[in-house]
C-alpha cells in the first residue's frame, strides 16, 4: 500500500509542470488560423502573403537579436541555444536569397548540430531553474510553427482532414499568417521572464 501511495506521489512530481504552463497561450495560433479562415476571402490576400514574406526575415532577425542579447546578459545556456535556433530560422528565411539558398538543406544539419549541443550541455540545462513563464510563451510560439506547417502539408485540404473552406486557394496565404504569428510570439517569448543571471541548482540526487 505505501509503494503504491509513493508511487502515485512520484508520478504526480512528474508531471507537476503541466500545471506551472500557461496552456492559453497555446490557444493564440489556432484563433490567428480561425480568423485568418474567415478572412480568406479577402481581395487583398495576396498582397498581404507578399507583405508577410517581406518582413518575415526582420521579424526572426528581432527576436535572435534579443535572445543573442539575453544570452550575454543572463549567462543562461538555454537563452545561447535559442539564440542560435532563432539564427537557424533567420537562415531559413533567407533561403532565397543567393547567399542564402544552401539553407534550404543546411538548416536541418544547423538544427542537428543544435540537438546535439543540447545533449552535450543536457546535465548543465538540467541544473537551471526553469522559467515557467518564458517556457509557456515559448510552447505556444513552437505550436504556432508546428500549426503552419501543418498547413503547409495540406492536412486540412479536401483529400484529408476538409474542414477548411476553399483551402486550396488559400493555404499559403494561411500558412505565411501562422509563420507571422509565431514570429511576433517568438519576439514576445525573447522578453518575457526572468533576465537575472542564471543561478544553477545542485543536481538531484
Amino acid at each position: 500500500m505505501e509503494s503504491d501511495v509513493s508511487d502515485d506521489v512520484k508520478a504526480t512530481g512528474k508531471l507537476a509542470w503541466i500545471r506551472r504552463i500557461n496552456w492559453w497561450l497555446a490557444l493564440v495560433p489556432p484563433v490567428v488560423l480561425v480568423a485568418l479562415v474567415l478572412a480568406g476571402n479577402l481581395r487583398y490576400n495576396d498582397r498581404i502573403q507578399v507583405y508577410l514574406e517581406l518582413v518575415a526575415p526582420y521579424l526572426v532577425g528581432v527576436a535572435t537579436a534579443v535572445y543573442a542579447v539575453r544570452a550575454m546578459v543572463t549567462r543562461n545556456p538555454w537563452h545561447l541555444i535559442l539564440t542560435a535556433l532563432c539564427a537557424t530560422l533567420l537562415c531559413r528565411e533567407l533561403r532565397e536569397s543567393a547567399a542564402f539558398s544552401w539553407t534550404t538543406r543546411g538548416v536541418f544539419v544547423m538544427l542537428g548540430a543544435i540537438a546535439l549541443w543540447a545533449a552535450l550541455w543536457r546535465r548543465k540545462l538540467a541544473a537551471l531553474p526553469v522559467d515557467w513563464l518564458h517556457t509557456s510563451w515559448l510552447i505556444a510560439a513552437f505550436w504556432g510553427y508546428a500549426l503552419s506547417q501543418i498547413v503547409a502539408k495540406r492536412v486540412f485540404s479536401a483529400r484529408h482532414l476538409a474542414i477548411v473552406p476553399n483551402e486550396g486557394l488559400i493555404h499559403s496565404f494561411l500558412e505565411e499568417g501562422l509563420e507571422t504569428t509565431a514570429h511576433l510570439l517568438l519576439i514576445l517569448t525573447a522578453f518575457v521572464g526572468m533576465w537575472h543571471r542564471a543561478a544553477h541548482q545542485a543536481p538531484k540526487q
